[in-house]
């Protein structure tokens, strides 16, 4: 309409691809019924993760940050530079329970005690002492919050790399100071994993190092070492107090608007016929059992629930692989279904970030590679949801 004419035009874009920092807590199991074949697939499953996550290779990712939680009846957290963190964590009463009142008297100083078998081990298994009514810790500041695990057994049930203990006392299973007298042992703790948990890094090295520590241990408490990644997580482990870290874990995003995410990835080996109720994580003799009682499968698939809610109430995204054999008439598959699965359901958003691979094991024909293939498609994912692109024009 203005004669003007045409006239061509370069225009020059380009895309810039943003990544949020993001934070992941990697768990595993290491428990007793695992066999060599299991370690060494769950070693090799877990390197190729790591690796996975933390490459430079293509120079895109530069703020990803991962911790490891080997689990078994808990999670280890021990750091050998951070050796009062028993007596920083500890509860007042902790170090002293009473029902060992007879052992101090027989010149051991309290459960940080260097004589002590978990300490000899470099085995720190620690409990918030919950009661029947109260949710989860995870989210809470550490100081004066633990009691101290020990295991009170028979010399042939402890875990290798110490010698067990004995004393003349009554029956420290009671929580008394006082009745019948008699030989008493306490041995290293089989259920307290010798990897322990190191805080979010970025080097490879570290987890590698741990890596290499995973042996099978006891029994499995699923809901425990869900309450301790989602803590390798927390803010409120952030510093001299926590973990040791002045910066990380960052702070919760829970609109889900703010710069960062926190990621939990969840390997679960299924198999099997019981598992422990969260009576590991309770204020001495007050709940006791596993899941064979109706009230104590009850009582853990509320757990469960509670947990989840605790997750994505502070927007923690959650992503559950586990393992099971294929056959739907299995008790052990049943099992976990019934009284762990409801719970899990609510941290995945339903079946958004469940899944199952089918195997007897981990270390069973064709489950690494199965592993593997799904722990990059959730990689993806997790780089996908962690960035976005910027267009400039």
């Amino acid at each position: 309409m203005l004669n003007l004419g045409a006239r061509k035009q370069a225009v020059y874009s380009t895309a810039e691809v943003i990544n949020r920092p993001t934070e992941i807590a990697f768990m595993m199991p290491v428990t007793g019924e695992m066999s060599d074949a299991d370690i060494r697939a769950l070693k090799s499953v877990s390197r190729k993760f790591v690796e996975r996550m933390l490459s430079r290779a293509d120079g895109k990712r530069d703020n990803p940050w991962l911790s490891l939680v080997p689990y078994s009846q808990s999670v280890n957290v021990y750091d050998a530079e951070d050796t009062n963190r028993i007596r920083r964590w500890a509860t007042p009463t902790a170090l002293n329970p009473i029902e060992l009142t007879t052992l101090f008297r027989a010149g051991y100083r309290g459960l940080d005690d260097r004589r002590i078998p978990d300490r000899r081990t470099n085995l720190l298994c620690m409990y918030h002492g919950l009661g029947a009514e109260e949710n989860f810790f995870w989210d809470e500041p550490p100081v004066a919050q633990f009691g101290v695990y020990y295991r009170h057994d028979l010399p042939q049930n402890g875990s290798p790399g110490a010698e067990p203990i004995s004393w003349i006392g009554p029956n420290p299973d009671f929580g008394q100071a006082s009745g019948v007298n008699d030989v008493r042992w306490m041995v290293a703790d089989r259920g307290c994993p010798n990897a322990a948990l190191p805080p979010l890094t970025n080097e490879e090295t570290k987890l590698e190092q741990r890596i290499a520590q995973f042996t099978p241990r006891f029994n499995v408490n699923y809901a425990i070492a869900m309450g301790w990644a989602a803590a390798a997580l927390s803010p409120n482990m952030r510093g001299s107090e926590g973990w040791g870290d002045a910066k990380l874990s960052l702070d919760f995003n829970q609109d889900g608007k703010g710069d960062g995410q926190k990621v939990i990835v969840m390997m679960a080996n299924t198999v099997g016929n019981w598992f422990d109720t969260d009576s590991y994580n309770f204020k001495r003799n007050q709940f006791s059992g596993s899941t064979g009682s109706d009230v104590s499968r009850q009582f853990a698939r509320k757990r469960f629930c509670d947990l989840c809610a605790s997750f994505r109430d502070r927007n923690l995204k959650f992503y559950f692989v586990g393992i099971r054999p294929g056959d739907p008439e299995d008790f052990g598959r049943n099992l976990f279904d019934e009284e762990a699965t409801p719970g899990p359901l609510i941290c995945t958003e339903g079946e958004k970030r469940m899944s199952f691979v089918d195997g007897a094991g981990l270390g069973a024909e064709g489950v690494e590679d199965q592993l593997i293939q799904r722990l990059n498609r959730i990689a993806s994912q997790i780089e996908t949801e962690g960035g976005y692109v910027r267009l400039v024009e």
